[in-house]
Order: C-alpha cells, then sequence, then structure tokens
C-alpha cells in the first residue's frame, strides 16, 4: 500500500531484509530508508536523520518527523556495525515545507544531493 509522504503519523516496519540488504551511512539504502521506499511507493527517497528528527525527502517533498530514541539507537548501532532487530519506528511529523524548500528557505537534502 503507497502512502502520501506527509501524513502525521509514519509507521516504518523496517523488516530482517531492510537490515540484511541495507547500507551502513547510507540515506539512500540504510535499512530506514529502504522501509521508507516501501512504504511510500517511491524509489528516490532519502532520508537524513539526527538524533531527535528523521527528514524524509521524496518526490513529494520533505518532511521532519520526530524521531524517538529507540530509532536513533537503531540508526547509531547499524551504522557502527553492531547486530540490530527489526523495528517499527512511529514517526509524528514536525512540519511539512512548500514548493521544496524547508522551513528555514533552505534546500531540501534531495536536492543538494542532485536527486
Amino acid at each position: 500500500m503507497k502512502v502520501r509522504l506527509s501524513p502525521p503519523v509514519l509507521n516504518l516496519r523496517v523488516t530482517e531484509e531492510d537490515i540484511q540488504q541495507g547500507n551502513q551511512g547510507s540515506p539512500f539504502y540504510c535499512p530506514i530508508a529502504r522501509a521508507a521506499i516501501k512504504l511510500l511507493g517511491d524509489e528516490e527517497v532519502v532520508v537524513h536523520a539526527t538524533g531527535e528528527n528523521l527528514t524524509v525527502a521524496a518526490k513529494g517533498g520533505t518532511v521532519k518527523y520526530a524521531m524517538s530514541r529507540r530509532g536513533d539507537q537503531f540508526i547509531r548501532r547499524f551504522d557502527l556495525g553492531a547486530e540490530v532487530k527489526p523495528i517499527t519506528l512511529r514517526l509524528r511529523r514536525r512540519g511539512m515545507s512548500s514548493l521544496g524548500l524547508r522551513r528555514d528557505g533552505s534546500l531540501p537534502l534531495a536536492v543538494l544531493k542532485g536527486f
């Protein structure tokens, strides 16, 4: 089932397959990005985690979600090469950018990466 990019709550289900096929430190192919690709039905998804925030950029725009401590720990452990288990992250939207710009006027990560 495809989900629009900006639901107030995003339930990302990270599977064992996402973990096994994910790349450490990759905003394009980490397990969370892979889960977002499946949920949003969009192959061009970029995620950027900054402790308490997870920014998701896709064709529909860029949205910032509140990241749980569990989610932050999952990312840190995965990127360090530690064992992680499948997880479902319930992320709440913090705000939505308009016309491809973030609220602070900066360009989304996807634009900066040549998306």
